[in-house]
């Protein structure tokens, strides 16, 4: 056995004691990733309101909400709206999970308000509404009951549009007015689906407009997407009694507890669960006088949601208040066809800034994409500040930045310049005005701008040419350098399509003319036609042109035109074979042909090649004939996908129509599904494809 001395035997309980607090305090000290199961991704959820959804005889000026979850608080401000509008912004307060938000006027009396939460409200998870949820209530004896419904699709996309504000205005005259109110009297979003519906209001007619609101001023703008209504005019009836009425009641006591039971083992240091710090006061004393609805109600989660599709209620009998309404005047309070949302670009390029990149070389860039409609050196004005005018010699632009338009100038003494653009414009035709922008020539600058240089071929596939690394390495001493290297397999020319040579910077027509040559394959030459719309991507056109499955050997000589090329570069071209390409045909109608304010128009079907994507451009177009028939010839094999409209306006776009004043879309539709093209074949589409007109 082993004996210790006290005096040791007390040195080694200090050691051990010491040692059990290190490790707890290193243990504490070192943060650790919470345990537990994937993230939260719950919605938050109104689990009471005070007053309650359909509450009548209202008359304090606070509202009270608690959530099923710990809110991002700054969340609540852009994301609430009241109607009727008020001046000035309420007064928000939270405590926990519960907020009280206070009116900044006092109430009118004999009005219902609706507060509307929308998409923007989040948890401190960032986790959004899925769609808004609505209060209302009333100071008078008696709540509003209109409602309207609707659904907005994006056309690009041919999808739903998710979260774009919905506006109703009053039409009491039943037309749209000519000028929008500065705030629309009822405000909502749209649904995951692109559905939406409004619920208690005041049963009269409105214009309603669906907005990309990006800015959030509750008001369209010149570059905002937005959609026009099907029909100019809805009306807000009252809604079917036995439809239940919307809530914010509490949710059953039995779910809350089932979800604090469920919640993960860290829930206890978890703001979402945790009890809240400090208490907010009581709602306004007032509100003890307002009356309750008394109808069974369903659950909270699927009250505060957007309002199901009402069923069409066509007006046949007089509206009180509204003069001179004719008793047999059908306004529905939904319609199937969509709110189509578009966008009308109405604002023009300008200068960014304008800066000399070298003493004969000027670099404008501008707020957005543009391109060159006129590459005109004179039409653009450069002129020094002290009095002079600077002779512009050429003007151009690199696929590498399209929002930039270089000129050549004559050599510029150091000192201030102000040039003015012309023939720019972006991808809507706008075109940049003739606003000057002003610059400065700095005396440090180099004097000559950007070489002449060859950057690329397309396409870019290259013949395999190893002859100069044998001559380096004396293996080929009998090769020429001016001999062109044995041309690869040919790259196959779709219809429309050109080989193209790529410069740094627009080239002399005598140097296309001495560098790019082109022959068959019996040696014998063909004339190139060099194009360009941007000045440094040249475009190589056969004259006459290529017949189908005819080869070409285009040849470039680049040899002190690029740092990399030191020989010929050939390109075997090939028209594709023409059993190569097949054919699509249809047949396309307009439903009820009679309403001439849709059908007074040519159809124009477009045709997308492959799979949707965010930003395209059709791949063909053509005008169906009289009887409807359409046909694209010559397609290589692949998918495409079909979109049809009716002309009305005869610009050969689609047109969405405008707010003010309005003008409906133009009727469209998109093929559901594809079609597969194969080579030899014409795909034929059995069935007509019908583009809808709006309807009650």
């Amino acid at each position: 056995m082993l004996l210790m001395s006290p005096r040791r035997m007390y040195w080694s309980a200090v050691v051990l004691v010491l040692g059990l607090l290190t490790t707890a305090l290193t243990s504490c000290a070192v943060p650790q990733a919470p345990s537990g199961g994937p993230p939260d991704d719950t919605p938050p959820i109104v689990e009471q309101a005070t007053p309650e959804t359909g509450t009548t005889n209202f008359s304090g000026d606070t509202v009270e909400l608690r959530f099923t979850r710990h809110m991002n608080q700054n969340s609540l401000a852009q994301a609430l709206s009241i109607s009727p509008p008020m001046d000035g912004r309420p007064e928000i307060n939270w405590s926990g999970r519960r907020v009280q938000i206070t009116f900044p006027e006092d109430l009118q009396p004999n009005t219902t308000y609706i507060l509307t939460l929308d998409t923007d409200l989040s948890t401190y998870r960032n986790v959004n509404l899925p769609e808004p949820l609505v209060l209302a209530f009333a100071t008078g004896d008696r709540i509003n009951r209109g409602a309207l419904s609707g659904s907005v699709m994006d056309t690009r996309a041919n999808a739903p549009a998710e979260a774009v504000d919905v506006f109703a205005y009053p039409a009491p005259e039943g037309a749209p007015p000519d000028t929008l109110p500065e705030r629309p009297a009822y405000r909502t979003q749209t649904s995951a689906e692109g559905t939406f519906s409004f619920s208690f209001m005041q049963e009269q007619p409105y214009y309603v407009v669906a907005v990309d609101d990006r800015n959030r001023n509750r008001r369209p703008d010149p570059d905002e997407a937005f959609a026009v209504p099907p029909v100019p005019i809805l009306y807000a009836a009252p809604e079917d009694e036995d439809l239940p009425m919307p809530d914010t009641t509490l949710i059953e006591e039995e779910a809350i507890a089932d979800e604090v039971r469920n919640a993960p083992p860290d829930a206890a240091a978890d703001p979402e669960t945790a009890p809240d710090e400090t208490d907010l006061p009581a709602a306004d004393a007032d509100t003890t006088q307002a009356t309750a609805p008394t109808e069974t109600r369903p659950a909270l989660l699927d009250t505060l949601s957007l309002t199901p599709a009402i069923p069409v209620d066509t007006l046949t009998t007089d509206v009180p208040g509204i003069d001179g309404l004719e008793t047999d005047t059908p306004w529905p309070s939904s319609i199937e066809a969509p709110w189509l949302l578009t966008s009308i670009d109405t604002i023009p390029p300008t200068i960014q800034r304008a800066r000399a990149r070298a003493a004969t070389h000027l670099q404008v860039r501008f707020t957005e994409s543009v391109a060159l409609d006129d590459r005109a050196p004179d039409a653009w004005t450069l002129a020094a500040v002290d009095g002079g005018t600077i002779a512009v010699q050429d003007v151009w632009m690199h696929p590498d930045s399209d929002r930039e338009v270089h000129l050549a100038t004559e050599p510029l003494a150091p000192g201030r310049y102000v040039v003015t653009p012309a023939g720019v414009m972006d991808r809507s035709g706008n075109r940049a005005p003739a606003q000057p922008d002003s610059l400065e020539v700095d005396p440090d600058l180099p004097t000559d701008g950007p070489e002449l240089r060859f950057e690329s071929f397309t396409p870019e596939a290259a013949a395999t040419d190893d002859r100069a690394d044998r001559r380096a390495q004396g293996q080929d001493e009998a090769a020429s350098e001016d001999e062109a290297p044995p041309p690869p397999d040919p790259e196959v020319l779709e219809p429309g399509t050109y080989p193209e040579v790529q410069f740094s910077r627009p080239p002399p027509a005598e140097v296309l003319a001495e560098r790019i040559s082109a022959a068959d394959t019996t040696g014998a030459a063909r004339t190139v036609q060099p194009t360009t719309t941007n000045g440094t991507t040249v475009e190589l056109r056969f004259d006459p042109p290529l017949d189908p499955g005819e080869i070409v050997d285009v040849t470039v000589d680049p040899r002190g035109l690029s740092e990399e090329a030191d020989s010929l570069l050939v390109r075997r071209v090939q028209r594709i074979p023409r059993d190569a390409l097949g054919s699509l045909a249809g047949t396309a109608v307009v439903e009820d042909a009679d309403d001439s304010r849709h059908t007074d128009g040519p159809i124009i079907v477009e045709l997308y090649r492959g799979r949707a994507s965010d930003d395209e451009t059709p791949y063909r177009t053509t005008e169906a004939a009289e009887d409807g028939a359409f046909l694209f010839e010559e397609l290589p094999e692949d998918t495409y996908r079909l979109r049809l409209f009716v002309d009305v306006q005869g610009s050969g776009r689609w047109d969405g129509g405008t707010i003010t004043p309005y003008r409906p879309a133009e009727p469209i539709r998109w093929v559901d599904g594809t079609e597969d093209v194969r080579a030899r074949w014409e795909t034929v589409i059995d069935d007509p494809i019908r583009i809808p007109l709006p309807r009650p």
